[in-house]
């Protein structure tokens, strides 16, 4: 099947899903993968949160490498 073909069947089913019938105390229909790439970093932000394990190995990488490592940025 031609690729706008697949793409546009699943747009259907999507809707399909996401306008279906909810239960009161449920906001909003998900499909599978939607919570997943929600969390996922916007492309252009240019912020990705770091575990402390992380920071320190990209610290380190960066010594060893002798480059400037990024700032730290509060949220």
């Amino acid at each position: 099947m031609p690729r706008k073909e697949f793409q546009a069947r699943m747009d259907e089913r999507i809707e399909q899903v996401k306008g279906g019938e909810r239960l009161d105390s449920v906001e909003e229909l998900l499909v599978t993968g939607e919570r997943g790439r929600r969390r996922a970093v916007p492309q252009g932000e240019g912020v990705v949160s770091l575990s402390k394990a992380s920071w320190h190995a990209l610290n380190q990488a960066c010594a060893a490498l002798d480059v400037a490592r990024p700032e730290p940025i509060s949220s």
